[in-house]
């Protein structure tokens, strides 16, 4: 039975056990064996053990004064109802007593091996911990048949608080270990700078990658919220600090995200995506965010540069009038400006290849697509094609279409950008001009072929008429002849009148 002394050396030992655990260089093993070892020099009619529950089975921790073949025997033994006082014990999550092990029905599997070891009364108590998991079972046998008294009781609810608190205080260390290994290992291997900021303290913890980014050295020194807000750009100070205040005074906010420029070790700023998660306590307040820093200057630029671009693409489309578009070979899309409706007529269209391939004129749709292709084989980025394009009326008017094309790293044409102007204007007083150079030159060729010939007659016809004392012996056939000859020039300069009109 436990002494009074007993019992106030049982205070000490545990102080003393208290103080090994703290030593983050001793091993859990060394810290349970003093305390198993020192409970047994205190009460020697005591054989304690520790059990631990791995993967739903019980394996030994300490076991140092109990026989070894039993020890052997119990190994990996199953957590299970009736099942010894450890298994009964981590199955119930309770304590259980066993008097008499020759007699009770939980010891039936193990009863034969237990007595042969002289092993004749075992108590057992879980310990649990604060979500309420099974660690381990404290358990204490005896030599003989034997009932506990209460300071026996005493002792096994003290044991157990204590582990429970040593055990409890090991797995957050390793949990807390392994939390800060992976930390570090993610802060080397990312490219965002991951933050921890204690709101309590005004304290931010940042991680590597943090410096490395941006170029700053590691000082040591505390860094308060105040000293983040001085390396924001000046523009972005007042719209981010307010967006943060108002985030942390919401309770019902968890996440917080801003876009600003932040400044780099050199004096350079860089775009930044903040995203912070905030952790609140039970009445709401804000207590700690953590969170990370992006690097987006290379994708805010680019999308500057795109803006800019499109921009520019919609002033060219407003100052001109011209169907501007732009074609994916990709994905076979093709966009168009609003030229599309002012010469053509449309009021949609389909942003497709096809819609533009089915309404240039059947004559001359080959022959655009074979210099395009031919383009595109050749690597030539530059194209240029007059053809006929129908309008939503049916009719067709004429265009010229310039197309640029774009290659890959590979050489494939991706994409292509073009205008289409209308020339049906150009091309109709070509022809008209064309039409009149050719009854031009019909009148030149009657002049010079069907004039002349009667001319020339009547000419020669008025000749003799006037030469006096000459050949003539009919003047009246001579008449008849001029007039024949004039009714044919008449007949011919009507006609050239005609043609002229």
């Amino acid at each position: 039975m436990p002494t009074i002394d007993g019992l106030f050396d049982l205070e000490s030992l545990e102080k003393k056990v208290l103080e090994l655990n703290s030593k983050s260089d001793v091993l859990l093993t060394r810290v349970l064996s003093h305390y198993v070892q020192g409970i047994e020099l205190l009460f020697p009619e005591m054989h304690c053990t520790i059990m631990q529950v791995k993967n739903g089975r019980l394996y030994s921790w300490v076991a140092s004064s109990l026989p070894k073949d039993y020890a052997e025997e119990i190994e990996g033994g199953q957590i299970a109802d009736n099942v010894g006082s450890c298994g009964t014990a981590a199955f119930l999550k309770q304590t259980v007593i066993v008097a008499d092990i020759g007699k009770d029905p939980r010891w039936e599997g193990y009863r034969e091996i237990a007595l042969a070891s002289n092993l004749l009364a075992c108590w057992s108590r879980p310990i649990v911990n604060s979500v309420g998991e099974v660690m381990a079972t404290f358990a204490i046998y005896y030599n003989e048949v034997k009932v506990p008294t209460e300071d026996e009781l005493n002792i096994i609810e003290r044991a157990s608080s204590l582990l429970q608190i040593i055990l409890e205080s090991r797995q957050y260390a390793e949990a807390l270990k392994s939390s800060n290994e992976l930390y570090d290992y993610v802060n080397k291997a990312t490219n965002d700078a991951i933050y921890d900021w204690d709101i309590i303290t005004n304290n931010l913890e940042w991680g590597g990658a943090f410096f490395r980014i941006f170029g700053y050295l590691p000082d040591g020194e505390k860094f308060p919220i105040q000293r983040w807000i001085e390396m924001i750009h000046q523009s972005d100070i007042d719209p981010v600090t307010k967006s943060l205040r108002e985030a942390l005074r919401e309770v019902t906010t968890t996440h917080w995200t801003a876009q600003y420029r932040f400044k780099r070790g050199d004096g350079s700023y860089a775009f930044i995506e903040e995203n912070g998660y905030i952790l609140r306590n039970n009445d709401g307040e804000a207590i700690r965010m953590i969170g990370v820093l992006r690097d987006i200057t290379q994708r805010t630029q680019h999308e500057l540069e795109i803006k800019e671009h499109l921009e520019r693409y919609n002033a060219v489309s407003k100052a001109t009038s011209d169907a501007i578009w732009d074609y994916d070979l990709l994905s076979q899309k093709v966009i168009w400006n609003n030229g599309v409706k002012e010469i053509f007529g449309y009021e949609q269209v389909e942003e497709v290849y096809q819609w533009w391939y089915d309404h240039v004129h059947p004559d001359d749709v080959l022959e655009i697509t074979a210099l395009v292709d031919a383009c595109k084989s050749e690597k030539r980025s530059r194209w240029t094609a007059e053809y006929r394009f129908k309008c939503s009326d049916g009719n067709y008017k004429f265009v010229l279409d310039r197309g640029f094309l774009l290659f890959d790293d590979n050489g494939e044409a991706v994409r292509m950008i073009g205008a289409m102007q209308d020339i049906t204007e150009r091309i109709n007083y070509i022809h008209t001009i064309e039409t009149q150079n050719h009854r031009l030159r019909d009148i030149a060729w009657a002049q010079t072929h069907l004039v002349r010939a009667p001319l020339a007659r009547i000419m020669g016809l008025v000749q003799l008429l006037r030469e006096p004392g000459g050949y003539v012996t009919d003047e009246d056939q001579l008449l008849s002849y001029l007039h024949d000859s004039a009714t044919e020039l008449d007949k011919v300069i009507k006609g050239i009148i005609e043609r002229s009109v």
